[in-house]
């Protein structure tokens, strides 16, 4: 096995336990019997729902440091805090038996949707309506197009919706100076605005809320539990934790396997994404954890590069006959997934402890590694099979010309 092939398994050895939840698909006419969303109490409970949970192998990462931990994690935080606050804000306002559903909190967190209208009848809350919501003005203007949301309505962010508005009209302006018809990708923003399909408030009238109110109440709600969690590690390791000039790699470890414990067994919090954290007094022996992180990183980044010239180097060879059409599908094939598990990896720190994500790195690998040896035996039985043969026929060539003589 080469250095990167035992670089990628040993990067994502470490892995806690994930469980695929269930969801249905809901579509318009699909009916909502008790939503979860209205039974939230309030908008951290309403949070809890919708969000993911921090993952515990964060804490020595980022030695119990929130700001270190949140600035890589803000905007996969924000987009789920989004659709909550976009939920509770609307439905304080709705009337006529109609309520905004956020479809993660109904159980549907793999559906394409991620909001939906419903209307309240005997059987339940029938959905009238599909949601997709978008963060920034390109991830918007993209899911315009995106078939994966056809018929469902965008809502962004105020400062999003301006800026769209904005591109429209420059865009209308400078065609209608220069005497010339609006780009395709201008009319398509303009009939989404007009329409109704970027909706410019949310359902009962509701203003849109900014990206900044959105970040600061994720940053509130994820800083409390942080901070309430540190304090109930701290108590339950106190007397399982040597002082802290004798704090060993060892010992990290075994205050994070509490951590674990403690979430494990409160089920309240582990719904809520609650992180057990370390001391502030233990950053010291913490910073070791971040930086073989940050080293497994830098790894995949090169290991991504590599991978990528294998792949155009293979390219070249089928395309020259060097190398068998099965061979170079199969190659391809498996070093392409592996680029991206690696490339989502690098963008999001959580997938290096997910157990889900681990197996399937180690699975793939595993089969690049099997693969490559078939076909490299393949190959030498094939080379030793032409030296045979080469071999024989010279033989040939020098018998008979022994025996003419």
């Amino acid at each position: 096995m080469t250095i990167v092939k035992f670089l990628r398994l040993a990067v994502f050895g470490i892995g806690i336990g994930l469980s695929a939840p269930a969801f249905a698909a809901f579509a318009v006419g699909s009916v909502v019997e008790n939503p979860a969303t209205l039974a939230a109490r309030d908008l951290d409970e309403l949070i809890g729902m919708v969000g993911d949970g921090i993952n515990p192998s964060q804490i020595a990462m980022h030695g119990g440091d929130f700001e270190a931990y949140f600035q890589g994690s803000e905007n996969f935080r924000a987009g789920k805090v989004f659709e909550a606050v976009v939920a509770e804000r609307a439905n304080l306002k709705l009337l006529g038996g109609k309520a905004l559903l956020v479809t993660a909190a109904e159980g549907e967190k793999q559906g394409a949707a991620d909001m939906m209208l419903a209307t309240k009848n005997q059987a339940g809350y029938v959905v009238n309506e599909l949601y997709q919501l978008k963060l920034g003005s390109g991830a918007a203007k993209q899911a315009l197009t995106d078939l994966k949301y056809a018929g469902m309505k965008v809502i962004t962010t105020q400062e999003a919706y301006d800026q769209i508005a904005e591109e429209v009209r420059r865009g209308i302006s400078k065609k209608a100076s220069l005497g010339k018809e609006i780009s395709p990708e201008i009319a398509n923003l303009k009939e989404a605005l007009e329409s109704g399909r970027i909706l410019k408030e949310l359902p009962g009238g509701v203003p849109l809320p900014t990206r900044e109110e959105v970040k600061a109440i994720s940053k509130v709600y994820y800083s409390d539990i942080w901070e309430k969690l540190c304090k109930a590690v701290q108590g339950s390791a106190a007397t399982a934790v040597a002082p802290v000039t004798e704090i060993t790699i060892e010992a990290e470890l075994t205050v994070a396997s509490i951590g674990m414990e403690l979430l494990a067994a409160d089920e309240a919090l582990v719904t809520s994404g609650a992180e057990a954290a370390l001391s502030s007094t233990r950053r010291l022996a913490n910073l070791t954890g971040r930086l073989l992180q940050e080293l497994g990183r830098g790894a995949m980044v090169l290991d991504v590069g590599y991978t990528s010239w294998l792949v155009g180097t293979a390219c070249g060879k089928w395309q020259d006959g060097s190398m068998a059409t099965d061979e170079f599908l199969v190659m391809s094939s498996m070093r392409t997934i592996k680029m991206c598990l690696e490339i989502a990896a690098i963008a999001d720190p959580e997938l290096f402890s997910k157990a889900a994500f681990t197996v399937a790195f180690i699975v793939v690998s595993g089969v690049d590694y099997a693969c490559e040896k078939f076909f490299n035996s393949k190959r030498e039985d094939l080379r030793v099979a032409l030296m045979s043969l080469e071999t024989e026929e010279r033989y040939q060539m020098t018998r008979q010309i022994v025996l003419g003589n």
